[in-house]
């Protein structure tokens, strides 16, 4: 079968997580990845997930330090559709390997560059590390906690993000050039990767710095307030148990099953799951945490399946390849690779019924295909270079790379409607549709807005005939819909697969799912943390000698509500906004294929498999794979270079992958006695010694202060940052080095006026993204009509019979 990138050429010039898995991606759906890499070889190679980012892939030994090299990627980028390249901004270009000129040779070309804050601005100097964007954004400092402290986080937000952020943006571009046939230049951040977001807090913070007034309300949960419906509950057995039953009846399930039905007569606990007394609130979840010791983890996840309660169990992500729930997601692939034999990796990314990904390719050997690639290069000459055409040429050029495409949303809660405002971000028309008792309306929960951002908002009670009628007319006109309702929801609202590809046969139909549509798991309910305990990260986050009591330690109540909050803590690695970069890439690659061919399919995304890619460099197995490295107990990194540091003022984050910045280190604090002493003369002697450069490392940065390393490190091409600066929040509205850089923007909205939001997650050269704020609820819905062909007195008519519904803004004093 067909996939949706064949015959696509890509030039992958990357090292690291990052651009390896973006272009895994790509080559799993199709596209034919030749992979350069530097002499003696990439040095990620080490990395165990290394011949897993890199399946499929063609491996070219080239040194792109010398003329030679140089010509070789300048002929190679004449015949390729894509080159994808995470040097820092303007090393490409010194080396006569950026887009400037790869362009002029190539106009057709996406140039792709994966960067830490962008290619602009004062920020541009950071090499594009994950750990990096995460420091300096302050996003390493615990939520709420100022003065506090950073902790490491060991789950790579940036990475993925950023890899996911670039297949989007490269789906978007190559429908550009479909239309114009021109290429263009598109770079992602790892900022925009960790921060995209930047709703729950940022929009809060707003409104205390006064760039914006309270839209929400009052409503919303308050700073202290006790969340019952995610608890980690210890299980009769000792095993831990992740709940997530955010809604009134789930919750009311759990109560019910757990003998605890008798609270709703009670004054004072009735209005469970949201009580405000926060003494109530803690007596409550006592009762919870005493109710779920009764019973053991498999008899509660037993009951929980059959009377639908969202719950589900802390795994490894090692236990997580064996679970019955991801192989029935086809999650786990078996792959012969000549490095060491026989693997388990991670499966696709998403499930296309027409286009399925094949994962059938190892890794390349070092080299292995220099000879096939380069040979008929030789007598080749280059053209002259040309001129570059300007955006202002042609006549067909969209605004947005998206432009014209029509996407409803029927989609709730956090991840897949997350995911579907980055495609409103690339410049698709999205429209978000809601009941009329909608608990999913914007404003109506501070913090939501990022899941309404850019999208048109329109309410219809599908339940009645008029509302199915006219939903019909609207799906009849869509390139794609996607929704997360499980179980037979979408048939009883018309919006299953088979009614809606009888309406239009070429739409593209996402079920953002959180278990998948069919095996052990499906049907069930799924909320934020529950991915995230099914993928491993939690348990690896929890940091060496911290993990859980034994299952036959008792714990006293005191002991069991410390650490259902130290997992829970654990588990905030924000799984929905993990989830929903996978819905965000599921999309536009779909969206592409039936730009290119009119070709609509079913597919489905899982919330599930989209954080386990989060922890892909776990998700593979094979005879003699090294364990993974753990945090230290203090969370302050997993080794002597990749931590935290504690300076004289101020914490640091530092990070030395590769050989050279060793040695520059060791010249920048002055101790180039390290670079030849035995213990430290490669990376696997460096680990062996750990405990040893650690305490020659340490006293070294506490003599100077965190902005003072920063600058000196930075200088010395050594990935360093202040890591305690400002929380994220603050620095993403006040920073100037952000505004500079392009990475955050001012938008309207109907009801708190101006506000600040994160800048579309791609950078576009020739077609921009599109920035907008959030819309109210119904807010769109009279226009939407009326394109539908609705006179003003039918609107009135059916907005009298409430099958619809809109809001007039309400500008707070």
């Amino acid at each position: 079968m067909p996939t949706i990138l064949d015959g696509l050429k890509v030039l992958d010039l990357t090292e690291g997580m990052a651009g390896s898995l973006a272009t895994m991606v790509l080559s799993d759906n199709g596209a034919d990845v030749i992979k350069i890499e530097r002499p003696g070889g990439d040095p990620y190679r080490t990395t165990p997930a290394w011949i897993m980012w890199n399946r499929g892939k063609k491996s070219v030994l080239l040194d792109i330090h010398t003329k030679s090299g140089q010509e070789q990627v300048q002929k190679l980028a004449a015949n390729s559709d894509v080159i994808i390249e995470n040097y820092k901004p303007g090393i490409a270009d010194s080396l006569g390997i950026g887009y400037q000129h790869l362009s002029s040779i190539n106009p057709s070309l996406i140039y792709c560059s994966m960067t830490c804050f962008g290619s602009k601005g004062p920020y541009n100097k950071f090499k594009p590390y994950n750990g990096i964007a995460e420091a300096k954004s302050g996003s390493l400092l615990p939520r709420g906690k100022v003065g506090s402290r950073p902790l490491y986080r060991v789950r790579p937000r940036g990475d993925y993000g950023s890899a996911m952020m670039i297949v989007q943006g490269i789906a978007g571009a190559l429908r550009v050039r479909d239309i114009t046939g021109k290429g263009q230049y598109i770079e992602s951040t790892a900022f925009a990767a960790v921060v995209f977001t930047d709703s729950s807090g940022a929009t809060a913070r707003q409104v205390e710095l006064g760039i914006m007034t309270d839209g929400s309300g009052g409503r919303g949960r308050t700073v202290g307030s006790v969340n019952l419906s995610y608890l980690n509950v210890r299980c009769k057995d000792g095993q831990w148990l992740q709940m997530a039953n955010l809604t009134t009846r789930l919750f009311a399930n759990l109560m019910r099953v757990s003998g605890l039905n008798w609270i709703y007569q009670d004054p004072r606990f009735k209005s469970a799951p949201r009580i405000d007394n926060r003494e109530i609130a803690l007596e409550m979840r006592r009762l919870i945490y005493q109710a779920m010791q009764e019973k053991t983890l498999d008899e509660w996840l037993e009951i929980f399946k059959k009377e639908d309660v969202c719950g589900d169990q802390y795994l490894t992500t090692q236990q997580a390849m064996d679970h019955p729930y991801i192989s029935e997601l086809k999650g786990v692939v078996t792959i012969n690779d000549p490095h060491v034999g026989e693997t388990q990796q991670i499966g696709p990314l998403v499930r296309f019924a027409k286009t399925p990904s094949e994962i059938y390719r190892p890794s390349p050997l070092l080299g292995e295909h220099t000879e096939e690639i380069l040979a008929p290069l030789q007598g080749m000459k280059l053209s002259s270079p040309t001129t570059l055409i300007s955006k202002g040429n042609g006549t067909n050029i969209p605004k947005h790379p998206l432009e014209g495409m029509l996407l409803l949303d029927f989609s709730t809660f956090n991840a897949a409607p997350q995911g579907a405002s980055l495609i409103a971000d690339l410049g698709a028309r999205v429209i978000k549709v809601e009941g009329p008792t909608s608990e999913d309306a914007p404003g109506g929960q501070i913090g939501k807005g990022r899941t309404f951002q850019s999208k048109e908002n329109m309410v219809v009670d599908l339940k009645t005939p008029e509302g199915r009628e006219i939903i019909a007319k609207l799906i009849a006109k869509a390139d794609g819909m996607l929704h997360n309702m499980r179980g037979n929801t979408p048939s009883r609202l018309g919006l299953d697969y088979e009614t809606v590809s009888k309406i239009n046969p070429n739409i593209v139909y996402l079920y953002a799912a959180s278990y998948g549509s069919s095996g052990p798991g499906a049907g069930r309910a799924a909320f934020h943390p529950i991915a995230g305990c099914l993928s491993g990260g939690p348990l690896w986050q929890l940091g060496k000698g911290n993990g859980i009591p034994p299952c036959d330690s008792p714990l006293s109540m005191e002991e069991i509500e410390e650490w259902s909050e130290k997992i829970m803590t654990a588990n905030e690695s924000l799984p929905d906004q993990n989830s929903a970069k996978g819905v965000g890439t599921a999309l536009a690659l779909a969206l592409y294929h039936k730009s290119r061919t009119g070709e609509g399919q079913y597919l489905e995304s899982h919330m599930v498999i989209s954080n386990l890619y989060l922890c892909s460099d776990d998700f593979i197995r094979y005879q003699g794979k090294p364990t993974r490295l753990e945090p230290d107990r203090d969370l302050n990194g997993i080794h002597a270079l990749h931590r935290l540091y504690e300076a004289k003022e101020g914490w640091i984050f530092l990070t030395v992958p590769l050989e050279e910045e060793w040695k520059n280190l060791c010249k920048a604090i002055d101790r180039v006695d390290l670079i030849d002493d035995p213990r430290f003369q490669d990376h696997p002697a460096r680990f062996r010694h750990d405990e040893a450069l650690t305490a020659i490392l340490w006293p070294i940065f506490r003599n100077g202060s965190a902005d003072e390393w920063e600058a000196l490190l930075t200088d010395h091409d050594v990935a360093c940052a202040r890591a305690d600066g400002l929380r994220y929040e603050d620095f993403l509205l006040t920073d100037p080095g952000i505004k500079e850089a392009g990475l955050v923007v001012d938008v309207e909205h109907s009801t708190t006026g101006k506000m600040k939001r994160v800048s579309p997650a791609i950078h576009f050269s020739l077609t921009p993204g599109r920035a907008a704020g959030p819309h109210i609820l119904g807010e769109d819905t009279p226009t939407i009509l009326a394109e539908l062909g609705f006179s003003s007195q039918e609107i009135g008519e059916l907005r009298a019979k409430e099958v619809i519904r809109w809001n007039e803004p309400e500008i707070p004093d």
